[in-house]
């Protein structure tokens, strides 16, 4: 930059110093902008990436739907999208209630997957957008027991 003795020249010269300085407050947040929004999205929107470094339960599990469906079974794979499930068992009862609505006193059937009429696989893939919980089973649980007693059977 040129020196100008001039008062003129000063003010010139004063002008382009607060544009230089203008110019760099202007890219610095923008900077800091992009970088915000990219930390806000890879550690806020995109949750996705948590959900593949979950261990796979081991034992029965209990898989709760959003639509009051409970389903029983081995977890294999927890992945982004899906929960892979197999050996699954479902509660029916002989009353229309739902789940929530159900006493001691109600007459409940631990169902197999596969007897239905249109006669499905061992298998389910369940999206995670429907999965409200996973909950394991203890050992002693009376659904991992007649899971047992179905097996041997």
């Amino acid at each position: 930059m040129k020196k100008v003795t001039e008062q003129n020249g000063q003010e010139a010269v004063i002008e382009k110093r607060s544009l230089n300085l203008s110019l760099i407050a202007i890219i610095a947040l923008s900077l800091i902008s992009i970088i915000s929004l990219s930390l806000l999205y890879f550690f806020g929107f995109n949750n996705q990436q948590n959900i593949v470094t979950e261990k796979v339960p081991e034992g029965v599990q209990a898989v709760f739907l959003t639509n009051g469906q409970v389903y029983f079974g081995e977890v294999l794979d927890l992945n982004e999208g899906n929960i892979s499930l197999q050996n699954i068992y479902y509660l029916q009862s002989d009353k229309t209630t739902q789940p929530s609505q159900l006493d001691a006193q109600s007459d409940l059937k631990l169902i197999k997957l596969g007897n239905e009429l249109h006669g499905p696989e061992d298998m389910m893939h369940i999206n995670r957008d429907h999965v409200l919980f996973i909950e394991p089973l203890k050992k002693d649980s009376k659904v991992v027991k007649a899971i047992a007693e179905y097996t041997i059977k």
